[in-house]
């Protein structure tokens, strides 16, 4: 059974920590949903007016793991915060709501003063006291331990700092008594995947029953929703400190004072733990502690040392040519100055299309005349370690790639400082045919037109060769299928529009790869010399062509049996 607790008389919300004032001249772009190797829109913001604020109205049972955290304020009343059931004896909230932030050090609020409401929809606004509703499930219970991260920097006066100044707020609440997990008003939240990047462009859901303005006198006591767009978190005032945040924007809304320590979940799963914002307006970015960072998630789990997650990367550069690039020009990315020996992963982008171009460990991206003209590529660089992974920034984009001038001598030969693309073709067919002895042979494949008969197979090998000094990559090969072959094996090839084709994702620098296929020439195929046409181009603007003669023998005219001839 749950204890009662004494309240006071009159129930103040906890005042949700905001980021100085400096912010607001920042600037913030946002994300559409795909790959963070994109191209971005600033985002205007527009100020709305207070009204969690442009939410909606829901039931505990739509957000089972929501809580209200109340404890002591400085002054002698009491404040709130939201929080999240992680298991029967496990609340997590922010480390700003369970340490006391009028002035530094910020020492942490004793846990027998931290009061937990679970399965409630509504409180009376007044009196902070559960008022209970229709299919929730009231449970009231203490705290024994309150357990604060140690990166917290624990230097907030009157609530304000930084955004520096909430990195790794979040604390994590022991129970006295476990809770009733058996009913659907209280449920725990599952935690999001460790050490990935946050869903730039999806959506995510924040509940909470703080203020629905900026007017302290804004509040109803009812639980509040919030859909939410994350951001990517490098292009917003989190910088540096991405990998510790998730971002939400929605137009016109924002959680506010007392929905700090509140979840932002997405699928179902906790993403991030409300931290702080500029003000309760809309169209602005909303700060929440990452909860899929090793640092933050492994301290939850129980890990009293987890793992720093990297900082930094706002000094990428991409250098390259002074002037527009053209083909052969190589592009060289840095990923800047970072903390805690993080590895990279470059990503080179063509802003102009939002094409990733290219994504791994090299530094470096060579520039290709045929696939690249036009591009306006830009690279950004992921930085991951044992603690989470941020992302620089995408670096500014040269003029768009332009077409190299025509040599006005012979080509030279190729050498590693003049990089050539150039593959070669070749296409053979043979035939299977009794010998005399009774054993098949095959015919001979060099001959300018190979002789078939109606009726009979043909295996066509297909040969592509890269003659030139450098990696040929998405190198694509096709033959035309005559309407006189019926094909019996297409050797992993792809048929459609009457071709039938190959794909080789890499063909390094001399490399040879074969394809064979088998086809039947038709009865009914008039006799005569019969071309078959074969092409091939790489990604990299190499092409290659070749072509087979066939000669359809006639049908011979049908010869009568001998009458039977006299002896004697």
């Amino acid at each position: 059974m749950m204890r009662s607790i004494l309240r006071g008389r009159f129930m103040t919300p906890m005042l949700l920590p905001l980021a100085v004032a400096a912010f607001l001249g920042a600037s913030f772009t946002a994300a559409s949903a795909g790959s963070p190797a994109r191209t971005y829109k600033a985002q205007d913001s527009q100020p709305v007016e207070g009204r969690i604020v442009g939410g909606r109205q829901i039931p505990v049972t739509a957000a089972p793991w929501q809580v209200m955290v109340t404890l002591p304020l400085p002054n002698g009343q009491e404040g709130s915060c939201g929080g999240a059931v992680l298991n029967a004896t496990t609340v997590v909230t922010a480390a700003h709501c369970v340490t006391n932030s009028t002035a530094p050090p910020n020492p942490d609020v004793p846990p027998a003063d931290i009061t937990v409401d679970a399965g409630i929809s509504r409180f009376d606004p007044n009196t902070g006291e559960p008022q209970a509703q229709p299919g929730d499930n009231e449970q009231t219970v203490g705290v024994t331990a309150n357990r604060v991260h140690p990166g917290y920097p624990r230097r907030l006066l009157n609530g304000s700092g930084t955004l520096a100044d909430f990195v790794d707020d979040v604390a994590v609440l022991t129970l006295d008594e476990p809770l009733d997990l058996s009913q659907p008003a209280v449920q725990p939240i599952s935690l999001t995947a460790q050490n990935v990047l946050s869903p730039i462009g999806a959506t995510g859901t924040v509940t909470g029953f703080g203020l629905q303005g900026e007017n302290p006198d804004v509040v109803n006591g009812n639980l509040f929703a919030l859909d939410e767009a994350v951001q990517d978190a490098s292009l917003t005032p989190a910088g540096p400190l991405n990998a510790l945040f998730v971002v939400g924007v929605a137009p016109a809304g924002s959680f506010c004072s007392g929905d700090s320590g509140s979840a932002l979940q997405a699928g179902g799963a906790l993403l991030g733990i409300v931290s702080s914002s500029v003000n309760c307006a809309g169209a602005q970015p909303n700060f929440y502690t990452n909860v899929s960072a090793a640092e933050i998630q492994q301290f939850i789990l129980g890990n009293p040392s987890p793992p720093p997650a990297p900082r930094g990367g706002q000094d990428v550069t991409l250098r390259g040519p002074t002037s527009a690039p053209t083909t052969g020009d190589t592009l060289t990315c840095s990923a800047g100055t970072w903390s805690n020996s993080p590895f990279f992963t470059y990503l080179f982008v063509d802003t102009s299309t939002s094409t990733e171009l290219q994504r791994g460990p090299s530094t470096t991206y060579s520039v290709t005349g045929v696939s690249d003209l036009g591009a306006t590529i830009s690279c950004r660089a992921l930085a991951a370690n044992a603690g989470g992974i941020g992302l620089t920034p995408p670096t500014a984009t040269p003029p768009a790639v332009v077409a190299a001038p025509k040599p006005t001598t012979t080509a030279p030969s190729p050498t590693p400082t003049n990089p050539i693309n150039r593959l070669s073709l070749a296409l053979r067919a043979s035939v299977v045919r009794p010998a005399r002895s009774g054993a098949r042979r095959r015919a001979r494949t060099s001959a300018p037109a190979v002789r078939v008969r109606r009726g009979q197979r043909i295996t066509f090998t297909l040969g592509v060769r890269n003659k030139g000094n450098r990696r040929q990559t998405t190198v694509r090969r096709c033959v035309k299928l005559s309407p006189r072959f019926t094909l019996v094996s297409r050797g992993g090839g792809q048929v459609s529009g009457g071709r039938i084709c190959y794909l080789s994702r890499s063909l390094d620098a001399g490399r040879l790869t074969r394809r064979r296929f088998v086809v039947r020439i038709d009865r009914d195929a008039p006799s005569g010399r019969l071309v078959v046409a074969a092409s091939a181009r790489s990604r990299e603007g190499a092409v290659a062509r070749a072509r087979r003669a066939l000669f359809v023998r006639p049908t011979a005219a049908p010869v009568s049996p001998r009458p039977p001839g006299v002896t004697g």
